[in-house]
């Protein structure tokens, strides 16, 4: 064989090994992508808006919103963080929205101030409280930690029922939390945001405080008459928060 025939052999079978590495490359770099993809995200930003988003949506951008809080929650799951970018004023559809696990939200208004409405909600049949009545809000109901951080949001809290019994006020606040089996710690910042609660308003900020709990309320529009013994569940109007064991506070008085 010639010289230049060996050239041309060796060169052709370089050109097949080029190829062959070239296949596996990219089938590499297939798996590789498919892992990183299968790896939760620790935190998410995920599209909300109550008006015309769909449940059925990604949520990842703006035009495909999700409509519930619940199914933000779903897709989060237990030990992440997610930030709720909420695109139009949002009434809780119950009495209870579960809030996963060892996780923190990010809760804000977006493309404008929009309000979170905790709402009034009557008890479903079979339920096994003895009240007809409870606020809606978020809610934790087994030991561990949470943080929720709402901001440049209007919070509205609703007038009492019109007929029935209202449940205690640790049931209804904005975050509520099992009695019996609250959360070791909760974390709740209120900031950049207003507060209306109605003189006839029935609630509370922070409900269940057995275990433990810390509130920062900064830069927020209220009335501070509405407000007071409103704070927290059961704690009196002027109590001060160093007199209260369970809870770390930044107000001067709750």
């Amino acid at each position: 064989m010639s010289l230049t025939g060996d050239i041309s052999n060796l060169v052709g079978r370089a050109d097949a090994l080029i190829t062959a590495f070239e296949q596996k490359e990219a089938g590499i770099e297939q798996q590789v992508q498919a892992a990183i993809a299968a790896v939760p995200e620790n935190t998410r930003i995920l599209y909300l808006n109550q008006q015309t988003g769909n449940d059925s949506n990604n949520g990842v951008a703006a035009d495909r919103p999700l409509r519930s809080l619940e199914k933000i929650y779903e897709l989060t799951g237990a030990g992440r963080a997610v930030e709720v970018r909420n695109l139009a004023d949002y009434t809780f559809p119950t009495r209870r929205c579960y809030v996963p696990l060892n996780s923190t939200t990010y809760f804000r208004s977006w493309n404008g101030l929009h309000q979170l409405n905790l709402g009034i909600h009557q008890l479903e049949d079979g339920a096994q409280e003895t009240w007809d009545w409870e606020v809606g809000g978020f809610y934790s109901r087994t030991f561990g930690t949470a943080s929720i951080l709402i901001y440049e949001t209007k919070i509205a809290f609703p007038t009492a029922p019109p007929n029935g019994t209202l449940s205690p006020v640790q049931y209804s606040s904005l975050w509520a939390a099992n009695e019996g089996s609250s959360p070791t710690m909760r974390t709740l910042k209120i900031a950049g945001c207003e507060i209306e609660r109605p003189i006839d308003g029935v609630g509370a900020i922070l409900g269940a405080v057995n275990s433990g709990a810390a509130l920062a309320v900064t830069g927020c529009v209220y009335d501070a008459s509405a407000m007071a013994g409103n704070w927290i569940s059961t704690i009196s109007a002027g109590t001060r928060p160093a007199d209260v064991e369970t809870v770390l506070c930044n107000l001067t008085s709750l």
